[in-house]
C-alpha cells in the first residue's frame, strides 16, 4: 500500500507521499520511528518540537494515525527515569 505522511512543524507543513509499506501497522511503526528520531534530533539541537505532529494517510486518503511529538517526548522521558 502507498502512504502519505503530513508533518506539522510549528506553522510549517511538509508532505511526503507515495511511501510503500506492507500495511497500516507498518505505516504506524514507521511513523513512530520517525517521530522518535525527530524528538532526539530536536533535543540535540535544542529545538522544542513538542507541538509538532505527524498524520499518516493510506492510499484511500483515510487518516490511519496521528502522532503527537509531545506524547513521544513524554514517553521517551519516562523510559529514561531511574
Amino acid at each position: 500500500m502507498l502512504y502519505r505522511y503530513e508533518f506539522f512543524e510549528g506553522t510549517e507543513r511538509e508532505t511526503v507521499s507515495n511511501i510503500e509499506l506492507e500495511n497500516d501497522v507498518a505505516a504506524i511503526q514507521e511513523g513512530y520511528k520517525t517521530a522518535y528520531e525527530m524528538v532526539e534530533d530536536g533535543v540535540k539541537l535544542g529545538v522544542d518540537r513538542a507541538g509538532w505532529s505527524i498524520q499518516i494517510f493510506n492510499d484511500r486518503d483515510i487518516l490511519v494515525q496521528t502522532i503527537s511529538l509531545d506524547d513521544v517526548l513524554t514517553q521517551r522521558r519516562s523510559e529514561f527515569k531511574v
